[in-house]
């Protein structure tokens, strides 16, 4: 059995849940996301983080982030690296 490709879609079943994804989901299509064990489902990050709860918004599929672009890893996002922890730094 060949590996996915890293831009496949992949039932989400088998998405992490320690680390932000790309899900896809009915209404919004493709979202940035990560899964919360504290509610037991996946939030979006948007302005407002919002729960995905509805039957009809649960992601089917996920796929991993692409990288940065070239140069960009180096500032962070939006320019706010220091102020905005990731999540795996949020975590520790």
């Amino acid at each position: 059995m060949t590996e996915p490709s890293p831009a496949s879609w992949r039932p989400i079943d088998s998405a992490p849940k320690d680390t932000e994804v790309l899900v896809y989901t009915r209404p919004w299509g493709a979202i940035v996301a990560s899964y919360s064990e504290e509610f037991g489902n996946w939030l979006s990050r948007m302005q407002v983080p919002v729960s995905i709860r509805e039957e009809n918004e649960m992601p089917t599929h996920w796929q991993p982030l692409p990288p940065p672009p070239d140069g960009a890893a180096d500032e962070g996002r939006d320019g706010h690296e220091a102020a905005l922890p990731t999540q795996a730094a949020a975590s520790s």
